[in-house]
């Protein structure tokens, strides 16, 4: 069962504090992403954020696998209720936005 566009606009609604948010079609599912940024995934209409190490070690959450032979993701049952939705989200977005500046630019290891 694909995720509803419904549920999906309800989440891009509910993450809206965190910046500019969109979804985009992947897989019969949706890619979530903020402020440019691929940081979790609607399968299902079930949210799973993308579960970095560092965060983690934070933060004591289930996970499970968004899709058959997936990893393990952090899962968000009932998003709208639960407390550490937007702060999750914030430190998972911080070590995105983090890592991506830390990484050379594609231009900068070409040969002229």
């Amino acid at each position: 069962m694909a995720s509803s566009s419904e549920f999906v606009a309800y989440l891009c609604d509910l993450l809206s504090p965190l910046g500019n948010v969109s979804a985009r079609k992947m897989f019969g599912d949706y890619g979530i992403y903020v402020d440019g940024i691929f940081c979790a995934l609607c399968c299902d209409d079930i949210l799973y954020l993308k579960p970095l190490e560092k965060i983690l070690e934070q933060y004591q959450r289930t996970l499970a696998p968004p899709y058959h032979g997936a990893k393990g993701w952090i899962v968000f049952d009932d998003p709208e209720s639960d407390d550490a939705l937007l702060p999750l989200f914030q430190a998972v977005l911080a070590e995105l936005k983090k890592a991506s500046s830390e990484k050379p630019s594609r231009r900068s290891g070409r040969v002229k």
